[in-house]
């Protein structure tokens, strides 16, 4: 099963920059995910700029900084490009190398003078040119420069902000904590969500396509009261974390209890605590199929998703989404379709959301999932708990049956 979110990569070719997105890369196709690189994607002949606008359009973006990146022209076209559209900190996943030291002022500095001088090395090459009107093209990359000059130091400051972790942390957990950030960016959107799915083996974890479906419905159901979906999970963080719809970001669960008692958004209602889950192919999906999910979540609350496939296997597509008001009773689509495969059976998608966050449940990392280690009747108790406590709770079980061709 792969994941259609898209993952953009800006680097300067060569050297260590190269290395680690080869490293990088293969990793992430590994894991199914949907990546966009120029020596992949950008075909003969294809237009350089119309590419490097679209990096600067996209919704995740990993940036690879290295000397040779902040002194490329094409490079930080991107990087300019990255901010100008918004959410530059959000859409950013950065690895800075060695030899880009953003950490010392002085050294940022001697970047922007490299565009000062830039700059006036083109004026000055200009002025050899009597007649300006045949240069249109030149004064548009001079544009660029400035462009650049009016942003960098700004941009190195968002950077050296930033915990990145080196480039060697990376590598040692296999890029783990970037996938982390990555699932969480991917899921979430204002107003549309597109969960990504990686899938090591979807036959032992992802449900099938419903599975998927599942994972999309549990990533939807943000609305109504999941947590952060997308590929399950990484494995210390679901444990603690609650996130947004708008910005789905791993959070402690202390951090996610000062959340609760400050919102003030959380329904007061239980009548009107109501969440809903469909597929565009209702409950009985066959082999092949692509499947839709769409999700309606009623208020504002917090969301955990159970999905127990055929084998008897618990998944945890989503716990502890924090929902909104402003996400409330607007029905969502997932825009990623998934494809029903094996194994083949009765499944249930169970979809439960409260007004304050659920227990932790016991749960192993698996093939990139999260399963359920512990018997499943003891995290049903422990999820089921809202229906006793003096919380809002709203739970939707949907029986769903899988069959080969």
């Amino acid at each position: 099963m792969e994941n259609q979110a898209e993952i953009y990569i800006s680097y300067a070719w060569g050297g260590a920059s190269e290395v680690i997105v080869d490293q990088l890369y293969n990793s992430f196709i590994e894991k199914k995910y949907r990546v966009i690189r120029d020596k992949v994607d950008l075909g003969f002949k294809g237009s350089i700029t119309a590419f490097m606008d679209q990096i600067g359009a996209g919704k995740a973006v990993v940036v690879v900084i290295s000397d040779k990146y902040l002194r490329s022209e094409n490079c930080m076209y991107e990087l300019v490009q990255i901010q100008k559209n918004g959410q530059f900190a959000e859409r950013i996943f950065p690895i800075v190398l060695a030899d880009a030291d953003i950490y010392k002022p002085a050294v940022r500095l001697q970047y922007v003078s490299h565009w000062e001088n830039e700059i006036v090395k083109l004026n000055a090459a200009m002025k050899s040119v009597t007649d300006m009107s045949v240069l249109s093209d030149i004064q548009r990359e001079l544009s660029n420069y400035r462009d650049i000059l009016n942003a960098i130091s700004n941009i190195m400051f968002v950077l050296k902000d930033m915990n990145t972790l080196t480039p060697d942390m990376h590598r040692g957990e296999d890029f783990k904590s970037m996938l982390r950030a990555l699932d969480a960016r991917l899921m979430s959107d204002d107003k549309r969500v597109e969960i990504p799915v990686n899938a090591l083996n979807v036959k032992k974890i992802i449900i099938p396509s419903v599975a998927v479906v599942l994972i999309v419905i549990s990533f939807l159901l943000i609305k109504t009261h999941q947590q952060p979906s997308s590929p399950i999970k990484t494995a210390d963080t679901i444990k603690h974390e609650t996130t947004s719809i708008t910005s789905i970001t791993p959070s402690t669960k202390k951090q996610v209890g000062s959340t609760v008692s400050s919102n003030s958004a959380i329904s007061k209602k239980t009548e009107d605590f109501q969440i809903k889950v469909r597929t565009s192919k209702g409950t009985e999906l066959k082999e092949g199929d692509d499947v839709m999910v769409y999700f309606t979540l009623s208020g504002a609350g917090y969301v955990r998703l159970i999905y127990k496939m055929a084998d008897g296997t618990a998944v945890l597509l989503a716990d502890n989404l924090k929902v909104t008001d402003d996400q409330a009773g607007k029905e969502q689509k997932v825009l990623t379709t998934f494809q029903c495969a094996a194994p083949f059976g009765a499944e249930v998608l169970g979809a439960y959301a409260q007004s304050e966050v659920f227990d932790e449940l016991k749960i192993k990392s698996q093939d990139g999932y999260w399963i359920i280690d512990q018997p499943l009747s003891e995290a049903y108790q422990l999820t089921e708990k809202g229906l006793k406590r003096k919380v809002q709770f709203s739970m939707k079980k949907l029986d769903i049956k899988t069959r080969a061709k």
